[in-house]
């Protein structure tokens, strides 16, 4: 197996309730979507993340070697609203995983 960090980064951090329901829509399809990979194996973890220099999403993907993970990334509902989302794929070469 292979394993990727895929970093979302949103163009606008909310703070709780000044998330638009624009907004809302697209994070409640991306933890979905998420939910789904971790479901059926292809992501091992996901989540935000309370970095104090700005909030970001992350996943850890476990895919088998032929496995493109721009092909599972692509399916991110975040980016495909095109709302100015940005993101970030890094192999993770030896990477240790627990049961």
């Amino acid at each position: 197996m292979n394993y990727f960090l895929y970093k979302l980064t949103s163009p606008r951090v909310p703070q709780g309730r000044d998330t638009v329901p624009s907004e809302a829509d697209i994070f409640a399809s991306h933890a979905e979507f998420w939910r789904e990979q971790v479901e059926n194996g292809k992501a091992v973890a996901f989540g935000p993340v309370a970095d104090p220099n700005g909030s970001y999403t992350i996943a850890i993907l476990r895919l088998d070697p032929e496995v493109d993970p721009s092909t599972i990334v692509a399916g991110d509902p975040a980016l495909i609203s095109l709302a100015g989302f940005t993101y970030e794929v890094h192999p993770m070469p030896g990477a240790f995983v627990g049961d």
